[in-house]
């Protein structure tokens, strides 16, 4: 669940505004249309159809939340699922969209609003495909990262101990030549006194 309210961000619903803000300014650049009609009327056909498009992002962005926990169950059922619930969202956000913008009576037919529901669904599959890629890049990065953080602080440690094992072989090499020399010096010192005697 947690999962779920981190899709559902403020900052995820920032971004699908804006990628329906981008879609919806197309209807601007139909030819002539600045000519053909009013500034105002090129205005609310413009808001309309930004509204259009916002619902379907919207509807979609949802559900899409709420499917992403299947990707436990692989990546094939999340997609396959997630496809489906972006035809099913995008056509109920056509349906409120046109129920909340077109005056009574003058509904397009449902094929209409099918066709339309499609194509948004094909765009909200290529979003949503090419953020599951950049998440798996992400993890992958992740990942490399984190292995070669470990690798080197095995490295390190394996240096460590290379030089920790002459270190210890040449304190023991000390302690074992001390009673040796500790035997000499002391024959050297009973010989003089032995010659002092003389």
């Amino acid at each position: 669940m947690r999962s779920i309210w981190e899709d559902l961000s403020w900052q995820r619903f920032a971004s699908v505004i804006g990628v329906c803000l981008i879609l919806s300014t197309q209807v601007l650049f139909q030819p002539g249309i600045v000519e053909q009609w009013p500034l105002e009327s090129v205005a609310r056909g413009w808001f309309d159809y930004f509204a259009e498009i916002l619902l379907c992002g919207a509807a979609m962005w949802i559900t899409v939340a709420f499917v992403n926990p299947l990707r436990a169950y692989g990546p094939a059922r999340h997609a396959a699922a997630a496809l489906l619930a972006l035809a099913v969202a995008s056509f109920i956000g056509s349906s409120i969209a046109m129920l909340l913008l077109q005056p009574p009576g003058f509904y397009p037919p449902l094929s209409s609003i099918a066709g339309d529901s499609f194509r948004w669904a094909i765009f909200g599959a290529i979003v949503f495909f090419a953020r599951e890629h950049l998440q798996r890049e992400t993890r992958a990065t992740a990942a490399l990262e984190a292995a070669s953080i470990e690798r080197t602080s095995l490295d390190k440690q394996m240096i460590e101990a290379q030089l920790e094992v002459p270190a210890r072989s040449a304190a023991g090499a000390d302690r074992a030549a001390f009673p040796l020399q500790h035997a000499r010096a002391r024959e050297a010192a009973l010989r003089r006194a032995a010659g002092n005697r003389r």
